[in-house]
């Protein structure tokens, strides 16, 4: 029964960090566009990392707010 219960959190894992994955490569992707399509003197995954940072911050406070919710 141990070893179910390690394969299904391991697989769990697995996913959350893809989903990790995910969202910074879906950052820097959004930060690529907007200076191509602002023509911004910066590299595009530069901003894409801002962007990262504002929406872990911005996870953060809003999870303060939330009961049930809890940042980790």
């Amino acid at each position: 029964m141990a070893a179910i219960d390690k394969r299904a959190s391991a697989s769990l894992d697995a996913m959350a960090m893809l989903a990790s994955l995910g969202l910074i490569l879906l950052c820097q992707l959004i930060g690529e566009a907007v200076v191509r399509g602002l023509g911004l003197p910066l590299p595009g995954p530069v901003l894409g990392l801002l962007l990262l940072l504002v929406l872990l911050l911005a996870r953060d406070r809003f999870a303060l707010l939330v009961p049930g919710i809890r940042a980790e």
